[in-house]
This record gives C-alpha cells, structure tokens and sequence, in this order.
C-alpha cells in the first residue's frame, strides 16, 4: 500500500550538549556488600528484569538495553522504530508517527510497553496506527525483556516487555548543581527536525527534573511510487505518480516536571507530563478507479497527560530490607479526523491508574527474591459512528514473587504469578483467572562462561478489542470483529 522510508534518510546534525553532564548510572535496589579495593569492575545492573539487582552477564531472562547515549545519536523516531534491528526486534508500522515493537513476532497486547514498570494507558495495543503515548527522547534508557521475569509485570507480556526509564521523577541527585543534556537533530528524506532536552536541579534535599521533546517531520521521500508498478498493471490501477508516501507528517510535543525528595535511606517524588502529538496514517495512492465506500486519509490527534509516583525506601521489617513503591495516572484521548474536511470520526479515550508494590528481600548466602503486587482500573470509551469497540471498564490484580539462588558455579531462578482480570461492558462481563510460573537453571563454569535453561508457563487474558470489537477501522482499512467466547490464550 505505501513504502517505508529507506536508509537513504540523512542525519544532518546530532548534537548532545551537558551542563556538568554524566553518564548516568542505574543504582543498584539496595546497598551493596563491601568489596576489595582491587576488585573495581562493576557489572551492569539491569532494573527490569527483577526488583533485586542482576548483574546482566547472569541473567536467565534475554534482554536489550538502550542506553541514554544511543538514542542522543539515534534518529528522532516512534518507539517500535527505535528499538528496530535489535536482535528478535522489529517494528508495526502505519507511517512514522506510529511504531509500537514487535518481539519475535508477536506484537498489540502481547508485547507490553511500560514507562517506568507501569502501563502506558494508552490505545496503542489495540491498533497498529495507534501510536505510544511516550517517545523515546524522553527515557534515560530502554530496556527490552524476554523469558521469565517479565512474570513481574504480568501474563500479558508472552512476547515481551519494553520498559522506558525516565529520570523525572529523580532518584539520585545531580553530580553538581544543575545538570541537563540537550540533543538536535534534522532529516532531509522528511525535512525533519527535532529537539529534546533534560534538566536536574538540587535544591536541598529536594531534586528537581524538568524535560521536553519536540519532534516534526513532513511526508517522505522515496525511490519509486508509492503503489508498485507490478500491481498497477495486474489491477489495472491508474496510480499517483509522486515518489512520495503521502500524509506521513508527523508533529509531537512532550513535556514534563518532577520533583524528589531524596535522603540516605530513600526518595520519594511526583511528576507530570503531557504529550501533543498530530500525524497522518498513510493511505493507497491510487488515482483510478476511485473506491467510493472508500474512507479518505485520516489524521490522528492523540493528547495524554500523565501524573507519576515513585518512591524506595530501606527497611528492616522481617526477610525484607527494602520498599519499592510505583504509580501513575494517565488521562489519554485521540480522534481519528478525516483530512479531507475535518471531522472527527472516532475518538478513543482511556483513563486510569496503575500501581505496583515490590518488597525486596535481604541477600542471604547467595539467595535473592521479591514478592509484589499490582492492580490497574482503566476505562475505556469509543465514541462516534464508527466506534467498533464498547466502553469498558478493565480491572486487574496480580500478585507475583522471583526468587534466585546463586552458589557461583549454578544457580537456579524461579517466578510465580497470579492474575485476575475482568472487563466490564453494559451487555457482558468476562472474568480470567490466569496464573504464569518459571523456572530456570545456570550454570558457570568459568570466568565469562554462563549457560542457561529456563521453562515457562504463561496465561493471557484477552483485551476488550480481542473480545468485543465489532465495526469499520477506518485507520487501518478494515473490519474489526471480536469474539466474546475467547478464554485466556496458554504459551509455555
């Protein structure tokens, strides 16, 4: 129907500028052992895959971090297409504004997108030209998880989780008294520019993080038409002959603040954000024959704000020693316009919150683990003719725990998690029952030797679009039909 831009797009400009800018650190849930003045290497510790600290040369689950250098370089582009490349990684793709991962082939629901361990609430798993509600210039880092830890952030992620880290809400202070970062960037193949920037501010005990992001691009250019010769002729099409992807505009704005107040023990912190992003859906250039049910291009206007709460705290209650504490609220909205004359066909609304409790156990003698909970509430609302989805009410409650025992040669890793999800519409109720187990062995027989053999089980509760869609898309084309009788979908 339309091509993708190509590797042919030029990065005129990268710039990354810092106020007493650092590499930022990751630190680590809780406070390490002592260790020998000569033993200096420190391994990376991904936050991700367990609420305890892993180093990632020992890790059973696989996972992809991208760091905040990487994407100061990297071109200004949705989610999916950041990550794409990565090994097991590809991107959905409805023009530039909307990318969401793909994990080794699964993708939508399966494939869970969280900023900071908690959900987007957003519509960008129902729909592959629904974008995410957050882009990558934002995060400190993205991290990518597949195989057992993703039980800490629910059944659903059977392909894989994608965690976007941000620092707006801190959890250390800044090296000196103001820091930040600044990256610009322009694109010929789309006559793109961008511009994103990140500011940390000490103040006592209070830290301070303010950050925006400004991202716009015009329709892009490619080598041929849009609609391919070998089709016109088998078709019969009279197609348009401009080698370029038309309505594929895109013009994002985010911007956010937060403010911590960290001591030695802990911090705790709230922030804000909201995000303005318009782009246009690509549609099939063709000039002849006209389709006159045809929908005509459409635009979407999507807005979301978003409040945040995180706060860790150390403790000495029983086997635990620390408190990890998230959530967020998110109020999300987006209407699909038609470019033509500008009405609004459809909105999509979602609100709701999501939380999350972990309690780290103390390290003894090898053995490591967590128990958590979380619970989310969300309703989601499709108005007008060509609403294809009924409102909803989404309720879920989960309880997890991951447990690892390391003896230097081998160890072992398990996870359990139970979930219970109900969706709540004015003609039907379902209710699901899921529970996800792992379990894995390693083994490391010499320095940077590690071998791993892990076994999951995972169940997956089916999503209203899943279970209740019945309508026109007209951002896709197509007629969306769900099935009300669906149970939870099995993966081991």
């Amino acid at each position: 129907m339309f091509r993708r831009a190509s590797a042919s797009a030029v990065s005129l400009m990268a710039l990354a500028a810092a106020l007493g800018a650092h590499a930022a650190e990751v630190p680590a849930p809780a406070p390490a052992a002592p260790a020998d003045e000569a033993d200096t290497e420190v391994s990376r510790v991904v936050v991700t895959a367990a609420p305890y600290a892993v180093s990632l040369d020992s890790i059973t689950s696989s996972v992809n971090v991208v760091t905040r250098d990487q994407l100061d370089v990297a071109p200004p582009v949705g989610l999916g297409d950041a990550l794409n490349g990565l090994p097991g990684l590809r991107s959905t793709f409805y023009g530039p504004g909307a990318s969401r991962p793909v994990i080794r082939g699964l993708s939508g629901p399966r494939v869970m997108v969280l900023q900071n361990g908690v959900g987007q609430v957003d519509a960008s798993a129902l729909s592959p030209d629904h974008a995410v509600a957050s882009d990558p210039a934002e995060a400190s880092r993205i991290e990518v998880l597949r195989g057992p830890s993703t039980l800490a952030y629910g059944g659903s992620g059977i392909g894989g989780v994608v965690n976007m880290i941000d620092d707006r809400v801190p959890s250390v202070r800044a090296d000196k008294a103001v820091e930040g970062r600044l990256a610009a960037s322009a694109s010929s193949v789309d006559d793109g520019r961008a511009i994103s920037g990140a500011l940390k501010v000490n103040a006592g005990p209070l830290v301070f993080a303010f950050d925006a992001d400004h991202r716009q691009s015009a329709d892009y250019d490619i080598s041929t038409p849009a609609v391919s010769g070998r089709r016109a002729v088998r078709d019969g099409l009279t197609v348009d002959p401009a080698k370029t992807v038309k309505n594929a505009d895109v013009e994002m704005d985010a911007y956010g603040a937060g403010v911590s107040y960290i001591h030695d023990t802990g911090f705790f912190g709230l922030s804000v954000k909201r995000t303005d992003t318009t782009y246009g859906v690509p549609y099939e250039q063709i000039l002849a024959p006209i389709d006159p049910a045809a929908e005509g291009p459409v635009s979407i206007h999507l807005q979301q704000t978003r409040y945040d709460l995180r706060g860790e705290q150390q403790v000495d209650v029983g086997p635990f020693e620390l408190v990890r504490l998230s959530a967020g609220y998110a109020d999300y909205g987006h209407a699909e316009v038609s470019v033509t004359d500008g009405e609004v066909g459809t909105r999509f609304l979602s609100s709701g919150t999501e939380g999350r409790l972990e309690l780290v156990q103390k390290a003894r003698d090898g053995w490591q683990g967590a128990v958590g909970f979380q619970g989310l509430t969300r309703d989601f609302e499709a108005i007008g003719d060509e609403a294809f989805v009924p409102s909803v009410t989404v309720k879920e409650l989960g309880v997890f725990t991951l447990q690892r025992l390391d003896r230097d040669s081998w160890g072992l890793d398990a996870g359990l998690r139970l979930d219970r999800r109900s969706l709540d519409t004015a003609a039907a109720k379902r209710e699901f029952d899921n529970v996800s187990a792992s379990l894995g062995v390693f083994f490391k027989p010499a320095d940077h030797q590690f071998y791993a053999l892990t076994l999951s089980r995972n169940g997956r509760a089916p999503t209203e679009f899943e279970l209740f869609a019945d309508g026109p898309h007209p951002g896709t084309g197509g007629y969306e039909v769900g099935d009300a009788s669906l149970d939870s979908e099995k993966v081991t």
